[in-house]
Formats: C-alpha cells, sequence, structure tokens
C-alpha cells in the first residue's frame, strides 16, 4: 500500500501520512509525542506562589516589579521585552507608529 491509499483509507492527508511513516521508520514507532514545551512554566513554583503572596497583600504591584524580579527561561519574548524596556524607548517607538 502506498501512502496515498493510506491516506484514502484513513481519512488523512498525504503529509500526516508521510509524517507518521518517516517517524515509524526513524523511531520504530508512531507513539503519540506531548504538543508541551520543554520548559512549560517561564517562573518557578516558589516563584509564582511567592508572586500570589505579592498581589494578595499589595494588589497593585507594578507588573514591571515582576518583570524584573525573577529571572526567565530561555530567550525573552517581545512581551517580556516590552514590558522591561526603558520607558522613554517605550515612549519614543509608540510615537513613530
Amino acid at each position: 500500500m502506498n501512502i496515498s491509499e493510506i491516506s484514502r483509507e484513513l481519512g488523512l492527508t498525504r503529509p500526516t501520512v508521510g509524517l507518521w511513516v518517516n517517524r515509524f521508520e526513524e523511531e520504530g514507532h508512531v507513539d503519540a509525542r506531548s504538543r508541551q514545551p520543554e520548559h512549560s512554566y517561564l517562573i518557578s513554583a516558589e516563584q509564582s506562589q511567592r508572586m500570589v503572596n505579592v498581589y494578595a497583600t499589595a494588589p497593585f504591584t507594578p507588573t514591571r516589579t515582576f518583570a524584573e524580579e525573577f529571572v526567565l527561561y530561555g530567550e525573552p519574548s517581545k512581551e517580556q521585552e516590552f514590558i522591561t524596556e526603558d520607558p522613554q524607548k517605550k515612549k519614543e517607538r509608540t510615537k513613530q507608529n
């Protein structure tokens, strides 16, 4: 049976069937893979609890406080860069758009 026949039989696309065939040839199985990223959380459980405690006692704590305090895994996202960006730079960039 070729990939086209298998895809018609199963009602799947040819690329999906091809992916599964390649995975089987490389790994010997087609078990489902987790879609969860390796680092699913940007902060640790302790940091998260500390943040909850701070918000419970001081609900108007600025987001910048947390952005500066917590060390994040990996490269900073655009949102994280925007949060920690110099306010003057942010104002100038906003005026340009």
